[in-house]
């Protein structure tokens, strides 16, 4: 006879006998110190031991419970993730512990896309016909011992060895369950809130048209959206029409290009309804004779069950439930994020401060019809009781919003680190030197702040000459005082330094470094974000590791896991170490083995060749490697590591809400912010430019967006923060001194690429600090400003989809490869960097920009080729592009590098934004002596008194009619016999100071 008795934890006694309905009506007993309410628990809740409450002396439940007839029970649980969970032990009826050792898991159902409630068996029990009871004891705290965690959903017994359990129902529930859904399904649309779902059915191609069948659980009338994808790759999106006739609908359309071949999936996505699951279709297509750029997309399901549809189109545009989504806002800082520690009160004056200023400032931006924000430092390592509380605050006003990470691990692997000050000057005779890492930088070099080392701790450490060549080198002990004796072989000349590279931890901004401290830092992101109620207006992650995550790519990490990665990127990319020592072009000693190559730091370089020491055994290596392409190969590899780190930071934050994430970037071109994967990774950067009119294409604009155009697939590139200034001191005004430099400023960012505006930024609490002169609700003329252009380009969302800003590629991007061996960039190197001179960008004879390009295969306008930067694999790379244009040693100076006599000017020399702005805003700007105007795409005039006016005056033609911003009719005189005038007065500027508490408070 089989017996199945499923038992939700901490409810009632719940047996099935056959296929008996199961009833509850025992008790189970616990003191676990909460109750889980996730909707995938059995009866909607599960006892659960967390942290952050009293933990009982000896945490237990126990399960009561009849057996039939005796026999051989295997006992299966449901729990929250056994590898996450807390150990423990659990016997029958007084017999002996056994230790809570759970198999592999048969089935799995996720709770707000993190918290996975998993079926498992746990062994096995003769048991005698009658009465039992099961206890279970946690024993301990989680593997990694971090804090107590275990949540209990259910029991089964059954006699039945082959009997696999499933999901939260029993099996005569999901019966019923099925059931319902058919009879639910048999109902005609009566406008009733049940979710939509629907299937995709008989796939087939019929002279050159697809044909398909949707099958919905209710009739549906609207726009839909059919999305291919293969291999989880979405490369096609197609609008199409639901008539609602029926709960089965054929469809017919033509196959849209740029699809791959191989097996593909179609999936419908309804528009305007609340849409609940969708089963897709699969067809194999052999007739795809090239490969479309994918775009980025999910289907993020917020915490009410409704699912959303999103990708970004060629155009990085985010297109959001089949409407483009052109975010028009700014940032929030909240003491409600970043200041609201785990463990503190949480009613206490200081957050109660912060609640009532993040109120009032949201109600202050709705009545301007402002909605678009994100929340700055809404760390992991918050208390998330108070970020719940923000998040719930955002949802009820209606606030679109996103979350800025900005965090990492709390430990840093440790590597070899090259700091250019970390040297001294030799005199020439000079055999040995008494090495001081707290003495011992270059003229002029010391910084004021030492970074903290760790004694004692190996040093690398090289004699370089004056051209910049290592002669010797070696591996010492910096002793507990931070000091070793250095013996040289052969004594120093005139001009020679001695260098060093201690082994100290990586920088906390080095993702590279994060091997170590990735697995706790994971845990963190899923218990807090994890628990955030995310609904409906949740719209991006930002930074899922550190601000903005750029770091100087100085370090070597010496841990195993790098040098094993390191070592199979060398195999990938030589084949042999053979090929490693000939491309390279080693002189004297060869590598051995890859493993070798693995460990070697780089101790000087000059372009010509450079010398590398292995630190296990001391020996140098030397390569003739033209314009360093063993530099290039460590900082490639580095820039992999860093991009696989944050994927799998982004994999999490997928499985809790399949959002897009961006890296927001600042200063230079970065290699791990180009995405070539077709899927996974982030769907975007963010521009962060500061300053205003064309110095904005240096600051971090325009470098973003060839970042972004050079990705794998589509993404994502909305402004994530930009101001005139950032600090204190740089004005002496809040935000922008008037209206047209804030349109000027929006719309120079918008041509260079940008589709979507979050200033920096709408609220810094607590005080504003130094960011008084950005803080745009302290004058909040400025928020009509933003608010009303915000108009203008939502109007056009449809123009902005395919729009895209054309680039000059300049071939080789520069990595700040050199940096690794103490070099700055060459002559004509091109890194992007806002904060470099020569190595910024360049603007072409034609008005574009030239931008880094690592990708050659990226739709750049134009090529350049500098051949006497190439290292030797880029010169094989450059030769599989016969159309760029090539710049030789004879050829390459400061004038091609501008693009100078290689590209041609543009005809007629346009106002490039004017045109943008006629174009796809159907807009255009003008200005007299007395004022400022915008030319509305329906005909009508904004007017505004200049900036260096006080007041101003408008005569009317016959006929016009003048009004104000709120829509009444503006004051003014008849001057006969045609014409009648208006004044204009400006209104004050707000001074960049502190505002007295009650304006803060009420906005």
């Amino acid at each position: 006879m089989l017996f199945k008795s499923v038992i939700p934890a901490g409810l009632l006694l719940a047996l099935e006998l056959a296929a008996a309905p199961i009833r509850q009506d025992q008790p189970a007993r616990t003191n676990f110190n909460a109750t889980h309410n996730w909707t995938t628990a059995s009866a909607g809740k599960a006892a659960a031991l967390i942290p952050n409450r009293p933990i009982p002396d000896q945490p237990f439940f126990e399960y009561r419970f009849d057996c039939p007839a005796p026999g051989n029970y295997r006992v299966w649980g449901r729990t929250f993730d056994p590898k996450w969970s807390s150990p423990g032990r659990w016997r029958i009826d007084g017999g002996e512990w056994r230790e809570w050792k759970p198999q592999a898991r048969v089935d799995r159902e996720v709770f707000q896309r993190n918290f996975p409630l998993d079926w498992c068996l746990w062994g096995e029990a003769e048991l005698e016909a009658g009465p039992h009871l099961l206890r279970f004891e946690a024993t301990g705290k989680r593997p990694r011992g971090d804090y107590y965690y275990f949540v209990q959903d259910a029991l089964l017994l059954t006699d039945d060895p082959d009997f696999r359990p499933a999901g939260r129902f029993s099996p005569a529930e999901q019966e019923a369950q099925r059931k319902g859904a058919e009879q639910l399904a048999a109902l005609p649309d009566d406008g009733k809130k049940a979710l939509l779902s629907l299937r995709v059915e008989k796939l087939r191609c019929e002279a050159g048209k697809l044909h398909f069948t949707a099958v919905m659980n209710r009739p549906f009338k609207g726009r839909l959206l059919a999305a291919f994808t293969r291999g989880g790759a979405l490369y096609a999106v197609v609008p199409l029409e639901a008539d609602g006739r029926n709960r089965t609908t054929e469809f017919e359309l033509d196959l849209p290009s740029g699809l791959p071949a191989g097996k593909l999936k179609l999936y419908l996505f309804p528009l305007g309804t609340p849409f609940g699951y969708g089963e897709p279709g699969s067809l194999v297509w052999a007739e795809g004779d090239r490969r479309g750029l994918p775009l980025s997309w999910g289907v993020y399901r917020s915490r009410s069950g409704i699912r959303h549809f999103w990708y970004v189109t060629p155009g990085n545009v985010l297109v959001w439930d089949g409407e483009p989504y052109l975010p028009f806002g700014g940032m929030i800082n909240t003491r409600l994020s970043w200041a609201a520690r785990q463990g503190e009160p949480e009613n206490s004056g200081f957050l109660n401060g912060g609640r009532n200023l993040l109120k009032g400032r949201i109600a202050q931006l709705k009545s301007y019809g402002l909605r678009d924000i994100y929340f700055n430092g809404f760390f992991p390592r918050s208390n998330p009781n108070v970020l719940r509380e923000v998040v719930n605050l955002a949802e009820a006003e209606g606030m679109n919003y996103g979350l800025h990470l900005s965090d990492f691990p709390r430990e840093s692997d440790p590597g070899f680190v090259r700091d250019p000050a970390r040297g001294v000057p030799l005199k020439a005779g000079t055999a040995s030197h008494r090495l001081d890492a707290a003495k011992d930088f270059l003229p002029g070099r010391r910084p004021k702040k030492l970074p903290e080392l760790k004694f004692p701790c190996r040093v690398l450490y090289a004699v370089v000459d004056a051209e910049g060549i290592a002669r010797e080198g070696g591996v010492a002990t910096l002793d507990a005082a931070g000091s070793t004796e250095v013996k040289f072989r052969t004594q120093a000349r005139d001009g020679d330094r001695l260098v060093y590279l201690p082994e100290i931890p990586l920088a906390a901004s080095d993702p590279a470094g994060y091997f170590g401290g990735l697995e706790d830092y994971l845990a963190k992101v899923r218990a807090v974000y994890g628990s955030l109620p995310l609904g409906e207006h949740f719209r991006f992650f930002i930074d899922p590791l550190s601000n903005e995550m750029h770091t100087r790519p100085t370090g070597v990490p010496t841990t195993a896991a790098f040098q094993e990665r390191r070592a199979a990127f060398l195999t990938k990319r030589y084949g042999s170490v053979t090929e490693l020592n000939r491309i390279c072009r080693a002189r004297g000693a060869s590598v051995s083995d890859f493993t070798t190559a693995a460990r070697l730091v780089p101790l000087a370089a000059n372009g010509r060749s450079s010398c590398w020491i292995d630190p296990e055994t001391g020996r140098l290596f030397r390569f003739d490697d033209k314009n360093g392409q063993t530099l290039r190969d460590l900082k490639e590899l580095r820039g992999e590591v860093c991009r696989e780190v944050i994927n799998r930071v982004v994999a999490v934050l997928k499985e809790i809400a399949d959002v897009p994430v961006l890296l927001k970037h600042n200063t230079w071109f970065s290699d791990w912010f180009v995405n070539p994967l077709e899927k996974g990774g982030a769907d975007g950067t963010g521009m962060e430019a500061y300053c205003y009119g064309d110095s904005l294409a240096y600051h971090n604009s325009a470098v973003v967006y060839a970042e972004a155009m050079q990705s794998r697939r589509t993404q994502w590139c909305p402004v994530t923060e930009s101001s005139a200034a950032a600090f204190e001191g740089q004005k002496e005004y809040c935000g922008y001194p008037d209206r047209l430099q804030m349109l000027d400023d929006i719309d120079q960012l918008m041509m260079l690429g940008a589709k979507g505006f979050y200033h920096f930024g709408l609220m810094f609490d607590p005080d504003g600090g130094r960011f008084f002169t950005t803080e745009l609700t302290r004058d909040p003329r400025q928020l009509e400003w933003l608010a009303t252009h915000a108009k203008l380009y939502r109007d056009a969302g449809r123009k902005l989809l395919e729009a895209r800003p054309e680039y000059h590629g300049w071939y080789p991007g520069y990595l700040r490869e050199g940096e690794a061996a103490g070099n700055l960039a060459r002559t004509y190197d091109i890194d992007g960097n806002y904060m470099g001179t020569s190595a910024q960008i360049r603007m072409a004879p034609d008005g574009r920009w030239i931008l880094p390009a690592v990708n050659p295969d990226a739709p750049f306008r134009t090529l350049l080729v500098a051949e006497p930067l190439l290292t030797a694999l880029q010169a094989k790379e450059a030769a599989l592009h016969p159309a760029a244009r090539r710049l030789t040693a004879k050829t390459l100076d400061s004038f091609t590098a501008h693009g100078i006599g290689v590209i041609p000017p543009e005809p007629g020399n346009p106002n490039q934004l004017q045109e943008f702005r006629r174009r796809v805003l159907g807009c255009e700007t003008f200005q007299t002596e007395e004022l400022n105007g915008l030319r509305l795409p329906d005909g009508r005039l904004l007017v505004w008194v200049c900036v260096e006016r006080e007041q101003a005056e408008i005569t009317l033609p016959p006929g016009a009619r003048a009004v104000n911003l709120k829509g009444g009719a503006a004051a003014g005189r008849k001057q006969p016999p045609y014409a009648e005038t208006r004044p204009l007065r400006a209104q004050p500027r707000q001074p960049a100071a502190a505002l007295p508490e009650r304006l803060l408070q009420c906005g």
